[in-house]
């Protein structure tokens, strides 16, 4: 690897001399700043030489003259509006009053020069942006102009949306959307060239495994321009997989400005929202697991913010500073449960609340943002900004389970934000040797405190099954009729994480011009990454000591590599939560076991119930499902270097040639081992040719390959020690008679729980195992495991429409992931149900891939009389009435057999079934899947003569059998260590069709949106009113099981009719309604003095009040054979003020926010 690196180090130092020798114009530092270019011409359109072109800006003027060709380029300008003033002998003065320069964009204006003096001027109306013929990217610039002149969000993420390709991720929340088919966990996420993105998972600013996207590290108060990158990258882009979105913030300028002003949107601005509790209430429909409600939000801000020029020092020392603080509040109500809870111990009077009532969960957000400017003279310059978003929720409801609680033992206290810092350096070496350096820091955090440490968590699942399903009757029901609660949150908030993220840059670039067979713009950079992710796993409730004789039955002391383990085990304890479920038998008082566990619960306990007792209680039992005894603490790290080279070659006015190479190196370490993905060669290249010279229109082709960038969740769950203790069935604390002791809440004192098989007097001890401990040091990675990685091909046509800055563009995509990076296994769900264990390997699934040692599985028929022909098999892997699907089907595969046994090892290469040894044959995974395919049209004016226009319409498809490093289905956000690779395909079809392509969850066919705004010159002078338009087509419905081996639901797709015989299950029920909304801004200037006005403004959001169902329950099942009483019903809590506004079960219905501002 060393030699790689320093191979990858003398390429770059080779291509940093032919960069002295040469000029490029894309780099790092074009992520916040922009070129203005143009073209000068006489009244015959011949070129003019050596015309005068001066512009004024923030900070101060700049001097150029026109070349043989007429042309004229600034770069790397602070975005803004520029004044262009063109001076030549012959000519009158040429002044534009307002040129537009965009983020990491080139600008063209053409100007034609009339004769006569250059003592007269004439003033032009620029053409607002152009068409960048040099540039081949796909990207949307967003503006300030753009973004206070239309009905938008106070969350910068909300501008996201506005740009085509870009739709909503699912569950990684609005903060995180699908760009170009990616998850909403493969975005790059940039503000004044510090990374946002957080470093774990991938979401913007603070993202939790628990509460999803919390932070999004910056607001738009300060913004002044983002720019959304969905596809054509050029090679200093990379580290995504979906898009990048770059932010810049706002700058001081030779002119002192400001403003302080209020937005307001009460609750009571707000109409009734559509709740998924509601649907078919009181009727057979009804949803039987409810969920809580958002019965509104509210937010208000105030926003303080002023630039200028330090006095003394205009043209040289500029500042800008902006405070912004928010308070935003989700008005819950939690689920109203149409019975009461336990009646306590032994029938006596207990609790009986079905519900906590109303609750106000608020959100405080101190928003800030600060940036210093010296320009020591028109060559070199110098920045360092400074931003954070420290936040404060004192009383998070049932952490992410939100307002589905009967218990404030649930709540939360969470502190997060970010804090980010950048200094920059830019300087002009020669008129053609640009060079730039910058150092960036960014930092978040997460701190969760549980109001009831001492509590743990209990989901109870004694009512979750309804007493009139079909398919799964609930024998202990005392009538049809019951309402029972389903399942809910008893008791605890359970797991939670508190994380500290930091991550240093280190970005160098330098750029040159030459003419050879043309003008080459070549450049170089190299940028060195360090991203830090530390924390702890926590879980409330006590310490649980187990004693020697569990830890010999869950470890053999003569196993090699126990030792270590079990000593943990001895020091640690466990730490638990749990499961409370229904277990009749010696659970019940009157069969006399040590056992006995009683609890009495409305609704269940009927005669002759399966798990009801005599005296009508039901038995009941704590089943542990998590736990972890080994070291709860998690450092990781990443090192990323990327190396980057680009020319962009005009060989005429007409054609220009995009070629870059970018190179790309990533270590990742947990705390046990560490691996370095090495030589990941990323090339770039677009032809752009402009039909007529004229800079009004091109046509162009791209091609990209884009490396991912791994999150470093991998490094806290594959490279990092993990000690999970047993599944396991307690007996709960009880009184001595066998009645389960609670508390007047209905809460379990888990505190006495003692980790030993022997019999208490009070409970509280061990009665049986579900499964043994799981225990790894890290996992492994396969030979030669290589990075992720996509190509993209993009063509299109763009095209302005005279000199009014109306654009029009076509184009089309192509998106493919041809490699992924996953965490997988050789078993399939029939070998590991007949009792293998799962060995892991980190690596590259294919149908081609061979890592492991493939389990020799034989086929017999039980039903036939047909027994496992092999005399002594591996261990007793038959099973004892065959292979069952998750529904408990007995099921064949395509030669009748109903079930397997296993050849025991050692196999011919020396290995046993499933050790990670490559055998010669293929594993049985399948090639990896995610085919992105859009057609876009868009119509865009930027802001000029008192309107613009912004509107795009898609038409897409995403297809596949991965989804990429979020899960919608089963919500897992584990990004390249998910669940989809642990298993084979196998013979016998247990994973339905998981592994068949179909359409994806976030795949939405048609994406419409609209953006219009006019600023009233004359009548009503400064009246500024803008309208948006939204629409889009809805989501697959798929039909999902629960997994067969790991019981978890959403899992596995089947066809409509339950089986797999369909082209494909994805999206078998059809899809979600399409839905729309109209929104409305106004604003209008008062005028105090001739520098001062107050501004007053009003957005009105879904004018229609709209209020359509978003999403339904796809989970067929809650877990292996038990079916979901919800399937197909409306499903989701929100939106939310308070957190990352995921999967909402409906549109939100009318809104309103004001506001007020004095402006300076």
């Amino acid at each position: 690897m060393a030699k790689k690196l320093c191979a990858a180090i003398a390429l770059g130092a080779m291509l940093l001399c032919l960069a002295t020798l040469s000029f490029a114009q894309a780099t790092s530092e074009s992520a916040v700043k922009g070129n203005l270019a143009g073209t000068v011409t006489d009244p015959s359109n011949a070129v003019i030489q050596g015309a005068q072109v001066t512009i004024s800006g923030p900070i101060g003027e700049k001097t150029a003259t026109t070349d043989a060709e007429g042309r004229f380029l600034f770069q790397v300008l602070i975005p803004g509006s520029y004044s262009v003033k063109i001076v030549k002998d012959g000519f009158k003065t040429s002044d534009i009053k307002s040129a537009q320069v965009l983020t990491g964009h080139t600008s063209n204006i053409s100007v034609k020069l009339e004769l006569g003096t250059s003592s007269t001027v004439v003033e032009v109306t620029a053409a607002a942006v152009g068409v960048d013929t040099t540039s081949t990217a796909t990207s949307s610039n967003l503006t300030d102009n753009f973004y206070q002149a239309v009905p938008v969000g106070r969350g910068v993420t909300g501008l996201f949306y506005a740009a085509p390709g870009v739709a909503s991720g699912g569950g990684t929340g609005t903060a995180n959307p699908s760009i170009s088919g990616g998850t909403g966990l493969e975005n790059n996420y940039i503000a004044d060239g510090v990374s946002i993105t957080d470093g774990a998972f991938g979401g913007i600013g603070v993202y939790s495994r628990n509460y999803g996207s919390l932070s999004t590290g910056i607001n738009l108060s300060f913004v002044k321009e983002v720019q959304v990158k969905s596809g054509g990258f050029e090679a200093q882009y990379g580290k995504s997989t979906g898009g990048i979105v770059q932010i810049v913030t706002k700058t001081g300028s030779n002119q002192f400005h400001g403003s302080v002003g209020g937005f307001f949107a009460p609750q009571s601005m707000e109409a009734t929202r559509l709740q998924t509790d509601d649907f078919g209430a009181g009727g057979a429909n009804e949803r039987f697991n409810l969920q809580g409600k958002i019965l509104h939000q509210s937010n208000y801000d105030v926003d303080t913010q002023v630039g200028g020029y330090v006095p003394g020092m205009k043209d040289h020392l500029f500042f800008f500073g902006a405070f912004n603080p928010q308070w935003n509040t989700d008005h819950d109500q939690f689920a109203q449960y149409r019975n009461p809870s336990d009646l306590g111990t032994a029938g006596l009077a207990g609790p009986t609340q079905t519900f906590l009532g109303n609750f106000d969960v608020p959100v405080r957000v101190y928003s800030y943002s600060g940036k210093v400017t010296y320009r020591l003279n028109d060559n070199h310059q110098f920045e360092a900004s400074i931003f954070g978003d420290p936040t404060y929720g004192d009383q998070n409801a049932n952490g992410v389970l939100g307002p589905q609680t009967a218990s404030k033992t649930t709540f939360d206290k969470l502190q997060y934000g970010t804090r980010n810092f950048v200094v920059r350096y830019n300087g002009t070496l020669s008129p053609t040797w640009l060079f730039n350096a910058s150092w960036s820091w960014g930092h978040n955090n997460l701190n969760d405190t549980p109001f009831s440490p001492g509590v743990s968590q209990i989901l109870d699942y004694t009512q979750r099954t309804p007493c009139d399903l079909p398919g799964t009757p609930n024998g202990d029901c005392t009538a049809p009729t019951n309402k029972l609660r389903g399942q809910f949150t008893r008791q605890g908030l359970g797991y939670y994480e508190n994380t500290t993220g930091e991550n240093y840059g280190l970005n160098f670039d330098t750029q040159k011009a030459f003419n050879f067979l043309g003008q080459h713009t070549l450049g170089f950079g190299y940028r060195y990454d360090i991203n830090h992710y530390d924390g702890t796993k926590l879980r409330t409730g006590s310490t649980i000591p187990v004693d020697q004789g569990v830890i010999d039955a869950l470890l053999d002391p003569n196993t090699p590599g126990n030792g270590p383990i079990r000593a943990a085990l001895a020091a640690n304890g466990t730490n638990a939560a749990f499961q409370l479920r229904a277990r009749g038998g010696d659970s019940c008082i009157e069969s006399g076991s040590p056992n006995a566990a009683e609890l009495y619960v409305t609704g269940l306990g009927a005669p002759g119930g399966p798990d009801a007792c005599a005296d009508g209680g039901i038995g009941v039992n704590l089943r542990q499902v998590r736990g972890e005894f080994g070291n709860l603490n998690f450092k990781t790290n990443s090192h990323y270097n990327t190396l980057f080279a680009q020319d962009s070659w005009s060989l005429n006015k007409y054609v220009t040639v995009s070629a870059g190479l970018r190179w790309e190196q990533q270590r990742l370490a947990g705390v046990n081992a560490h691996y370095t993905f090495t030589d990941n060669w990323s090339p770039r290249l677009g032809v752009s040719i402009d039909p007529w010279g004229n800079r009004k229109s091109k046509v162009y082709a791209n091609f990209g390959r884009y490396t991912e960038a791994l999150p470093l969740d991998m490094g806290i769950r594959s490279l990092s020690s993990e000690f999970d203790f047993a599944d396991t069935n307690w007996v709960p604390p009880t009184d001595g008679a066998g009645h389960v002791v609670v508390d007047s809440d209905g809460v379990m004192d888990l505190s006495t729980l003692v980790g030993t098989q022997t019999p208490q007097a009070n409970g509280g001890f061990i009665r049986s195992y579900n499964g043994g401990v799981a225990a790894q040091s890290s996992v492994a990675f396969a030979p030669q495991a290589r990075s992720e990685y996509l190509d993209e091909f993009v063509a299109g046509f763009e095209h302005e429409f005279g000199n009014s800055g109306v654009i029009f563009t076509a184009r089309y995509t192509d998106r493919r992931i041809k490699r992924i990076i996953e965490d997988l296994a050789a078993l399939s769900p029939d070998a590991a149900d007949a009792g293998l264990a799962q060995q892991y390997l980190i690596g590259n699934p294919s149908n081609t891939t061979d890592y492991f040692t493939n389990p020799i599985q034989n086929g017999y028929n039980a039903a036939l009389g047909g027994s496992c022909p092999v005399t002594t098999p591996y261990d007793t892997l038959s099973f004892n009435g065959g292979i069952t699907d998750s529904f408990g089907n007995s099921v064949t595969n395509t030669a009748g057999n109903d079930n397997m046994c296993v050849t025991p090892g050692p196999y011919s290469n020396g290995a046993f079934p499933g050790d990670p040894v490559a055998d010669g044959v293929a594993d049985g995974f399948v090639d990896p899947i995610r085919k992105y395919q859009a057609m876009e049209f868009e119509v865009n004016k930027s802001m000029s003569k008192g309107w613009l226009l912004r509107a795009n319409y898609r038409i897409a498809k995403l297809l596949g059998n991965y989804e990429g490093s979020f899960r919608n289905d089963n919500g897992q956000v584990d990004p390249n260590i998910s669940s989809l690779f642990d298993f084979t395909r196998g013979d016998w079809n247990l994973l339905g069709q998981q592994f068949t392509p179909g359409v994806l969850n976030t795949d939405v066919r048609h994406l419409v949106n609209g953006y219009v705004s006019y600023t009233f010159a004359n009548h009503l002078k400064g009246l500024t009113v803008g309208s948006s338009v939204h629409f889009q087509t809805g989501i697959p419905i798929n039909n999902l099981y629960a997994h067969p081996v790991y019981a978890n639901a959403g899992e596995i797709p089947f066809c409509a009719d339950e089986t797999t015989n369909c082209t494909s299950a994805r999206g078998a029920l059809g899809r979600t309604k399409d839905y729309g909304q109209v929104d409305y801004h106004m604003d209008y200037p008062i005028r105090v003095t001739e520098g001062t006005r107050i501004r007053l403004g009003a957005d009105l959001f879904n004018l229609a009040n709209s209020k359509t169902l978003l999403r339904v329950d796809q989970n067929k099942q809650r877990t292996v054979g038990v079916l979901n009483s919800d399937f197909s019903k409306p499903t989701g809590v929100g939106p939310s003020a308070a957190s990352g506004n995921a999967n909402p079960g409906y549109l939100r219905p009318f809104y309103a926010r004001f506001s007020v501002k004095f402006e300076f």
